[in-house]
């Protein structure tokens, strides 16, 4: 028998465990999210619980007799997704009872967002979102993938995850009947229930890259028409192809660049008309993982900081709550501060872990970690333009996708050495543009055939192949500002 307390000593639930289970899968089941970014393989650390006293990896341990169990804060607390806008203008329609409703989603690695519309006038009428529940199993698409490998039935129990969890966000209305799907070729995969072990073993070929319609409710979604856009590798997936759509670069004569700085650090260069894409493996340190003191974006997390003419620090949590850990976008203006301050040098040595807010630290260790997050996105942005033939400064514009291009500052973003000194002033946020490209299928499916053009048309890069890459990448672990 277990006992489940929360940190202030009040019972939360009693559960009848089988001697021998993990207790991180008897929490999961029961319905507490515990954070493992490492999947399970007991190096991230960020899953401890209290047992009898004393603190262990819920991953790691084996339940063996009766137990008491006290919950970290979070794990007890409603977990929250924040969907992201598809435009600064998005507003919703007038009518949420419409007789025709379609609805387009994004299938993110960290959060899946739903947007409804209207049918018949195409206005959107409700958004949804959800946290992947699929992230028990890892942060990112390879521990997920390293999962299926080695569980039994793992891809079953990873589709699962993922239908069960659209069905939920469906259910809202009882009349849709078709659903268009952008997701990285990992989270489609899943979806579908293919297997993904030859996404992450070199050559890296999926099972599949083009767009799939199924009908009569094949997915068991409960939805007449499903509609998958199609991918353009093994890590540059559908979403990356609705955002390349939905923002409309490739019929621009300009130099474009996109940027999804997520766990693939997916990207795709318009070069006057010829699309290059490439992926490059930064991790999921932005996310929390890795860092000591790292968290996603939940209530707590250090959000933003900001350096005082004093020098001083300004330092903000999500709900304004006492902090408990550092989010991706309070990281790089954490970086950034210090950089400026000189407490970090140009080759990333600082000499002390670094006291951000009471108990909450950056170590030098954090540091190492986000230069090589750093070093693999800008080797991949430089690698992709001796492609091209062009410079940095030749790039005219520079799109970040997603939620974590969302909520960072531009400014401590350069200032980190994240992004090139050569893209000040020239870089925006385009939201969630794989998002917005599923909705453009949903109203006007037609566009799946500009999607399909567009997957088939970009030049795929495999950056571990570059003569170049290495160099670059050397070249990025710097904290070099102009």
């Amino acid at each position: 028998m277990l006992t489940i307390y929360d940190t202030k000593g009040n019972l939360l639930k009693e559960i009848e465990a089988e001697n021998g289970r993990l207790l991180f899968d008897i929490l999961t089941e029961a319905g507490y999210r515990i954070n493992a970014t490492c999947g399970g393989k007991g190096t991230c650390n960020k899953c401890k619980v209290n047992v009898d006293g004393e603190d262990v990896l819920s991953c790691m341990f084996k339940v063996n007799s009766s137990h008491k169990v006290t919950l970290p804060e979070y794990a007890t607390e409603k977990a929250e997704a924040y969907v992201l806008t598809l435009s600064d203008d998005m507003t919703l329609g007038d009518n949420p009872f419409s007789e025709k409703v379609g609805a387009a989603i994004d299938i993110g690695t960290t959060t899946i967002a739903a947007y409804f519309y209207d049918l018949e006038t195409k206005e959107l009428i409700h958004v949804d979102s959800c946290l992947n529940p699929q992230a028990k199993h890892g942060a990112d698409v390879i521990s997920r993938i390293d999962y299926t490998i080695n569980n039994n039935n793992g891809t079953k129990v990873m589709q699962a995850l993922i239908i069960s969890c659209l069905k939920k966000l469906l259910s809202r209305f009882d009349n849709i009947s078709i659903c268009v799907i952008a997701g990285n070729t990992t989270m489609l995969h899943f979806l579908v229930g293919e297997e993904t072990k030859t996404i992450a073993i070199a050559p890296y070929v999926p099972v599949f890259t083009d767009a799939k319609i199924f009908t009569n409710d094949e997915l068991g979604l409960g939805v007449e028409k499903v509609i998958l856009t199609p991918s353009i590798s093994a890590f540059i997936g559908g979403d990356i192809t609705a955002g390349v759509l939905s923002t409309g670069m490739y019929k621009s004569d300009k130099n474009i660049l996109l940027i999804d700085m997520g766990t693939n650090g997916e990207m795709v260069l318009n070069n006057r008309g010829k699309l290059i894409g490439a992926s490059t493996a930064c991790g999921p340190a932005f996310e929390g993982a890795n860092i000591k003191y790292g968290m996603g974006g939940v209530t707590g997390a250090i959000c933003k900081v900001e350096m005082k003419e004093d020098g001083a620090l300004n330092v903000y949590t999500l709900g304004n709550e006492k902090a408990r850990g550092i989010c991706g976008s309070g990281l790089i203006d954490l970086i950034a501060c210090l950089v400026n301050m000189e407490l970090i040098d140009e080759t990333g040595f600082m000499e002390e872990d670094f006291e951000v807010s009471p108990g909450i630290y950056l170590t030098t260790r954090d540091v190492r970690e986000f230069q090589n997050a750093k070093a693999a996105i800008g080797a991949g942005i430089r690698v992709i333009a001796k492609h091209a033939g062009i410079s940095l400064e030749e790039i005219d514009e520079v799109l970040l996708a997603g939620g974590f291009g969302s909520y960072i500052d531009i400014n401590s973003a350069i200032d980190a050495t994240l992004l090139p000194y050569e893209f000040r002033g020239k870089i925006s946020s385009c939201g969630n543009s794989s998002g917005k490209g599923a909705s453009q299928i949903l109203l006007e499916e037609s566009l799946l055939n500009a999607a399909i053009d567009i997957s088939k048309a970009v030049d795929y890069i495999e950056l571990a192949n570059s003569k170049y890459f290495s160099d670059f990448y050397v070249m990025s672990m710097m904290f070099e500002q102009e």
